[in-house]
This record gives C-alpha cells, sequence and structure tokens, in this order.
C-alpha cells in the first residue's frame, strides 16, 4: 500500500494496511 501511496491517497492505503 505505502508504495503506490500518494497525497491523494495515503489516507486510503494506510487503512489497507
Amino acid at each position: 500500500p505505502y508504495s503506490k501511496a500518494t497525497r491523494g491517497n495515503i489516507d486510503v492505503e494506510t487503512r489497507l494496511v
């Protein structure tokens, strides 16, 4: 998730962890 995490979707990616 963090590898694709950007400013826009970082919150979403972090929640997927």
